[in-house]
C-alpha cells in the first residue's frame, strides 16, 4: 500500500480519537443556557461586590464599595436588580474617608447593611445602616471604640434582633479579637462579647442554631501547631457564653474560613488554605478549603480545591442535593483569574466545576440561591487590562449545567 492510501485510514483514526476526546472530556466553559444574564456596574474607578442577596421579587441586591461615585476614598455601594438583570436603583453611603459594606439582610420594610466606616469616627468602626425598600436611609448606628473595629457578617435572630460578627482592636488584647455583638430592631446594642488570645483573631461569618450561634473565621492565638493561623469555628449561646471552639489547619498554614451555613447534620464552612508539596515545602499560593462538621464541630470531611492553580472559596449556598460554592481560580502571580462556581455533594466531593471570566483578573465573592435552580454570584471583573475593576453580577441556572 502506498503512502497516499495509508493517509486516509490514519486521518480517519485521528478524527475518531478527536471526536471521542471532545465527547468524553469534561467541559468547564459556560453554555449560553446556564448564564441567564451577566452584568457589570461601575464608573471610571474601582467597584467590587462583596455580597449578594436574592429578593422576594425574584431579583437581587448586591453590596460592596464604590470609588467612582464616592465623596472621597470609597463609599458603600448598593445596587438593586430586577429578575431580568436590569438596574432598578443604586445608592452609595459614606463620608469623606473609606467606607464599605460587607453583609446584608432583608427585613419586612427594607434592608440592614453591615459594614465598616472610617468616616464616622477617628478610626474604623462597625457601621450598621437601616434602609427602606428603595434604599433611603432610616437609621444608622456605629459600634466600636477608639481603634480599628469592623463588621463582616450580620444575620437576623429568632427573637427579631440581629447578630453581627467581625473583629475589634479597641476591646481586644494585644491584637484584634473576634467580636460578636447583638442589636435590636432599632439598632441599639443589646450585648457585646470578644473571643480570642494575644494574637490576631477574626469572625467572618455567623449562623444561628437552636442553642445560639456558630461563628466562622480565623485564629492566630490557638493554632494546632506552629502555623501562622488556623481556620476557626466558635459556638456561643444566645447570651454570648462560650460553648465550644474548634480549629482546622487545612493541611497547611495561613488558613481561614470565609462563610458558614447550617446543614442537616451540622455545618459547612469554606475558605482558604495553603498546602505542602511532596518535599514538605509550603506552596506560595492559596487553595480553596471546604470543611463539613457535625453539630458539635467535629470533622466529617475536608478537602482542598487544588487544581494546580491558585484558588480560593468565598461563599457557599445550598443546593437540592449538595452545595454550590464560588471563588476564584488562576495561575499564581499572573494577575489573571476567573470566577469559579463548583457543585459539591453532601460530603464535599466535586460534582462539576465551571469558570467564568475574560482575559484579566475576575473573582467571585458571594453566592446566593434565588428561586428554583437559579443562583446569583457577585464579585469583580477587571476592565480591559486597565487595572480597574467593576462590580460583576451573574445569574446562573445550575440545572442547565447538569443537563
Amino acid at each position: 500500500m502506498n503512502k497516499k492510501n495509508l493517509l486516509i485510514p490514519i486521518m480517519a483514526i485521528i478524527l475518531i480519537l478527536f471526536t471521542f476526546y471532545i465527547l468524553t472530556t469534561p467541559d468547564n466553559k459556560p453554555s449560553e443556557s446556564e448564564v441567564v444574564w451577566s452584568k457589570t456596574f461601575g464608573g471610571n474607578n474601582n467597584e467590587e461586590g462583596y455580597y449578594v442577596l436574592s429578593t422576594d421579587d425574584n431579583g437581587c441586591i448586591t453590596l460592596g464599595y464604590t470609588q467612582s461615585y464616592s465623596n472621597n476614598l470609597s463609599d458603600i455601594y448598593l445596587v438593586k436588580i430586577d429578575k431580568d438583570g436590569n438596574k432598578e436603583w443604586e445608592k452609595n453611603y459614606g463620608g469623606s474617608k473609606e467606607d464599605y459594606g460587607k453583609s446584608l439582610i432583608q427585613t419586612d420594610d427594607g434592608y440592614i447593611i453591615a459594614g465598616t466606616s472610617d468616616s464616622t469616627s477617628e478610626d474604623y468602626n462597625a457601621w450598621l445602616i437601616k434602609i427602606d425598600s428603595n434604599g433611603n436611609m432610616i437609621w444608622n448606628k456605629t459600634q466600636g471604640g477608639i481603634r480599628e473595629d469592623k463588621a463582616n457578617s450580620i444575620t437576623e435572630t429568632s427573637d427579631g434582633g440581629y447578630i453581627v460578627t467581625g473583629s475589634t482592636y479597641s476591646y481586644g488584647a494585644k491584637s484584634a479579637d473576634l467580636w460578636v455583638f447583638k442589636i435590636n430592631n432599632t439598632g441599639s446594642l443589646v450585648w457585646t462579647k470578644i473571643y480570642g488570645g494575644e494574637e490576631y483573631d477574626e469572625g467572618r461569618s455567623i449562623a444561628e442554631t437552636d442553642e445560639g450561634y456558630v461563628i466562622a473565621g480565623e485564629t492566630e492565638s490557638y493554632p494546632k501547631d506552629t502555623d501562622n493561623s488556623n481556620a476557626w469555628l466558635l459556638k456561643i449561646d444566645k447570651t454570648g457564653k462560650h460553648i465550644w471552639n474548634k480549629t482546622f489547619d487545612g493541611f497547611g498554614y495561613n488558613d481561614l474560613f470565609n462563610h458558614i451555613i447550617n446543614t442537616d447534620d451540622g455545618f459547612i464552612a469554606v475558605g482558604h488554605a495553603r498546602n505542602k508539596d511532596e518535599n514538605g515545602i509550603y506552596d506560595e499560593y492559596s487553595i480553596g478549603y471546604i470543611v463539613l462538621t457535625d453539630e458539635n464541630g467535629e470533622l466529617i470531611s475536608e478537602r482542598t480545591l487544588d487544581d494546580n492553580e491558585e484558588t480560593g472559596i468565598s461563599s457557599v449556598a445550598e443546593a437540592d442535593d449538595g452545595y454550590i460554592v464560588t471563588g476564584y481560580i488562576g495561575p499564581y502571580g499572573t494577575g489573571e483569574g476567573d470566577i469559579t462556581v463548583e457543585k459539591i455533594d453532601t460530603l464535599g466531593n466535586r460534582v462539576w466545576l465551571k469558570k467564568y471570566g475574560g482575559n484579566y483578573s475576575d473573582s467571585g465573592v458571594w453566592i446566593d440561591r434565588g428561586t428554583g435552580s437559579n443562583y446569583f454570584v457577585t464579585g469583580y471583573q477587571e476592565v480591559g487590562g486597565t487595572g480597574f475593576i467593576d462590580l460583576w453580577l451573574l445569574k446562573l441556572n445550575a440545572e442547565a449545567v447538569e443537563q
